[in-house]
């Protein structure tokens, strides 16, 4: 018979201890150099392995990721200026999404990265529907303290 056994099939990815502790993220932006640079952070922040980390380069993918498959994930890094849908518009749109969702499950947390950062643009985030804003060039040291805000929300609940 041809059906040789194939132990590499049926290996399970490792998992984490505890799936209920993995964040889940959507890195949202046009540059691919951004989106592994903003992995690296909430890797380095978050802990390796305790983040899930999918990616969309414009705010149309951004927007049916976010709510084909119901609320999947907790945080949402996203970019402002983009091709098709900007980060304005798509967070907006989540935000209408969720009014339509049964009131059990959690909100997006939505954090803006951008590099327009006048009084107006940061409002322009929060008018939206974003609970926090990071200016670009995103650092360590300024994307920290937002991710750490939004841990301690989540550990709340």
């Amino acid at each position: 018979s041809s059906s040789h056994y194939s132990p590499a099939v049926h290996v399970k990815p490792a998992e984490p201890e505890n799936p209920e502790s993995v964040i889940r993220v959507l890195i949202v932006d046009d540059l691919s150099t951004n989106q592994k640079v903003g992995a690296a952070m909430v890797n380095k922040v978050l802990g390796k392995g305790n983040a899930a980390i999918e990616y969309a380069d414009d705010g149309v993918v951004a927007l049916r990721k976010a709510t084909e498959r119901g609320h999947c994930y907790d945080l949402i890094l996203m970019d402002i200026q983009m091709p098709n849908m900007d980060g304005l518009e798509c967070s907006s749109r989540i935000r209408e999404w969720e009014k339509g969702r049964p009131v059990s499950e959690e909100k997006y947390w939505i954090v803006a990265v951008t590099a327009q950062n006048d009084n107006e643009d940061i409002q322009a985030c929060y008018s939206s529907g974003m609970d926090e804003y990071c200016a670009k060039p995103v650092t360590l040291t300024s994307l920290k303290p937002k991710l750490l805000t939004f841990k301690e929300e989540l550990l709340k609940k």
